[in-house]
């Protein structure tokens, strides 16, 4: 930049000087220096094998039943923030916590929607206070300043130790630069790691996937000429294609495990060529969306005379605001309104809207023209009949670049190094946790009182044992380090298994034909397809299972509770099941017909 060498110059030296008052610079180029090490932010972390995703909920339960403050709950997947955002809204009902989701699939408006009552909680002390739990990606980061955030869990790790450290350093912004000594609120980072974390991390930075499997999955994105890229769809072919020639087992196929590396696969496969020029990313958009009219008519609408005129609004503007009427007719006159296919309204706008492709050059470009005009009040536009997005993507070649395996390999290469960092941070338990994310920062000297009072220090340093004997661990970091992290909060198990009735219950009344417990299974799981051993192809469940509010709320749950669920459903008279194996809801259970979802509710704890 600026035509100058990349490296940092020595402070004071004659080179620093000259770069300060280089002539190319507006008012002189300024090197930075700042210490990344927060001494007053207290990081625990804690590394379990095969704890499973019931044992990480069981554990969030525990930290969430000791928070004080507003907190951030990191995941590494979409897929992993649905199933514990729902999770916790199960588990704390009406007990005075807020639990929001925040992930890179859902609509603007519901991200803003999120992001404004993050912002706008109540401070703690302040009237209305509760606290707000937002379970969320890496996509919630840009943007998010609140100060007095004073827990976040990353409850499975990112795929570096610079961005675990950028989440944990979330916590306690307000106590910046504050000191660590006399009074005031524990900062918590809490990073945890299972062994089905870091495998994710593995196979998200592309570990695990054979040479010839990527050449598939880079073929098969170059074939989609249709202009979208599904990558859940595409992965559903791959994998039947294997479980044809014997490559997967039908056990394999029903593993989550396989079904996210096939389609993190597809999507490395996509950024790569795409990298290399053989796609071009047109960014994300829902298949499908609704289309009605808005609040707000268009300039001239419905008096009898153009909406808007050359010499009203100049030529070009005159043009833009026709083309956009046309684009309001034509998507109102849809003939399925409530469930508007994105791509086929998009190859009809082209069509028969004579200018389009000036402004809208694919279904994303569409769907951006769409969400502007809801913004506008001139449409009302959901997402809602989607349940994820799809990529715009425009193909430039029909064969794989030559380079495209050695790109993957470099990156591979970078990520399995990345990886063993991250591995080394949760297996050093007994070194500081400071001085190793300052070690991998390249800093020499930790800042004045890093892990020196109970406010700050970390969980290596509290297992020394060298400390005031009047200190104790603040009651946050009990609950992470809890020796018997599955059994969860303070929810008793009848409780737990009511509402595990009540969701099977629902999914129940959503399928009036019957369902087979395993559909069941697989909709709580959120699994959005399963294994058709018949017909060797992935079936995907119904729409109305994929949409409810149910739909990936027990990952955790094995096959067998299911099964228990539903003897104590027929045992209630809720639910029958028939010869042909298919159980049917009968009638509400006792507890909707009560509708106090936390009436006569215990805790383990006496009522804490």
């Amino acid at each position: 930049m600026f035509g100058l060498a990349a490296g940092v110059p020595e402070q004071g030296s004659a080179r620093a000087t000259a770069e300060a008052e280089h002539a190319g610079v507006v008012d002189g180029l300024v090197t930075v220096r700042e210490n990344p090490i927060r001494p007053e932010l207290a990081v625990f972390r804690r590394s379990l094998d095969r704890l499973g995703q019931g044992g990480v909920a069981g554990l969030v339960e525990r930290v969430v039943d000791a928070l004080e403050g507003h907190a951030i709950l990191y995941c590494l997947t979409v897929k992993e923030v649905n199933t514990l955002y729902t999770h916790l809204r199960e588990y704390v009902g009406d007990a005075g916590v807020r639990v929001l989701r925040y992930h890179g699939r859902l609509t603007e408006a519901e991200k803003a929607a999120v992001m404004t009552e993050f912002r706008e909680a109540p401070r703690e002390g302040d009237d209305g206070f509760v606290p707000v739990v937002v379970i969320a990606t890496s996509a919630f980061g840009l943007g998010v300043n609140r100060p007095d955030v004073r827990t976040v869990m990353c409850a499975s790790p990112p795929t570096d130790l610079a961005a675990l450290y950028q989440q944990l350093g979330r916590a306690g912004r307000d106590s910046a630069g504050s000191g660590t000594t006399g009074d005031g609120p524990v900062n918590s980072g809490l990073a945890l790691a299972t062994s089905r974390g870091l495998r994710m991390v593995r196979f998200m930075t592309g570990q695990e996937l054979a040479p010839a499997l990527l050449r598939r999955m880079g073929g098969l994105v170059l074939a989609q000429r249709d202009g979208t890229l599904d990558p859940v769809r595409l992965a559903d072919v791959l994998m039947a294609e294997d479980a044809a020639s014997g490559a997967l087992s039908e056990a394999e196929l029903e593993d989550r495990h396989t079904q996210e590396r096939y389609q993190g696969g597809i999507m490395r496969a996509f950024t790569a060529l795409a990298d290399l020029g053989a796609v071009e990313d047109l960014g994300d958009h829902p298949p499908y969306c609704a289309i009605r009219p808005g609040d707000l008519k268009p300039a001239g609408h419905g008096t009898g005379r153009p909406c808007t005129t050359a010499e009203e609004y100049g030529e070009e503007a005159a043009g833009l605001a026709r083309l956009e009427q046309t684009v309001i007719d034509i998507a109102l006159s849809w003939h399925s309104p409530g469930h508007v296919d994105v791509q086929l309204l998009d190859r009809d706008l082209g069509a028969r809207c004579s200018g389009y492709r000036s402004v809208a050059h694919g279904p994303a470009a569409t769907w951006e023209l769409l969400a502007d005009l809801h913004d506008r009040g001139l449409l009302d536009v959901s997402a809602a009949p989607s349940r994820r997005l799809v990529t715009g993507l425009i193909v430039r070649t029909s064969c794989l670049p030559d380079n495209f395996l050695a790109l993957l390999g470099r990156r591979s290469r970078r990520s399995a190094e990345e990886l063993a960092r991250l591995r080394d941070f949760f297996n050093a338990s007994t070194v500081c946790a400071q001085r190793v994310f300052a070690d991998y920062f390249g800093v020499a000297d930790l800042p004045d009182g890093c892990c020196t009072t109970d406010r700050c220090r970390c969980s290596a340093c509290w297992d020394t044992g060298q400390w005031p004997v009047e200190e104790r661990r603040p009651a946050i970091a009990q609950a992470f380090c809890s020796p018997r992290p599955r059994e969860g909060g303070g929810t008793d198990t009848s409780l737990r298994n009511q509402r595990v009735d009540l969701q099977v219950h629902r999914l129940l009344q959503l399928q009036s034909q019957g369902s087979h417990p395993r559909r069941l299974w697989h909709a709580l799981r959120g699994d959005e397809s399963s294994y058709n051993p018949k017909s060797r192809k992935m079936i995907p469940l119904p729409k109305a299972i994929r949409e409810s509010r149910h739909f990936g709320g027990r990952a955790d749950l094995p096959y067998a509770a299911v099964g228990a669920s539903l003897a104590r459903l027929a045992d209630a008279g809720a639910a029958v099941e028939a010869p042909d194996g298919l159980w049917r809801a009968v009638r509400a259970t006792r507890h909707q017909q009560s509708r106090r979802p936390t009436a006569g509710l215990e805790r383990k704890d006496g009522g804490r």
